[in-house]
């Protein structure tokens, strides 16, 4: 890692892995036969206060979904969205209990 700040991203990665493992997140398996493991790559960030100091260095290890491929990897997708109609039902009944 070539940064002035590298030795604070070096410990925001050993936070992040430290957490990880403390939660339980994962566990080493063998890889089976014919299965492509997906690919991760961390995500960094400066937190800063109100005056605009940097306060944290952090960074987050996430997987890259993108390389997956439906049929292959996975075979259901699960988006929780309401429906433009739920919407419009819940707000009818607010207003006509006079919730609103």
């Amino acid at each position: 890692m070539k940064s002035k700040e590298a030795s604070e991203w070096v410990k925001a990665m050993n936070s992040q892995l430290k957490t990880h493992a403390n939660n339980g997140s994962w566990t080493l398996i063998r890889r089976a036969a014919g299965v492509r493991p997906i690919g991760c790559r961390w995500v960094f960030a400066k937190k800063r206060n109100e005056h605009g100091r940097v306060v944290r260095f952090k960074a987050q290890l996430v997987a890259k979904g993108i390389k997956q491929k439906f049929g292959v990897d996975f075979f259901e997708t699960y988006s929780p969205v309401a429906n433009m109609n739920s919407i419009r039902v819940v707000l009818s009944v607010l207003v006509t209990k006079s919730y609103v």
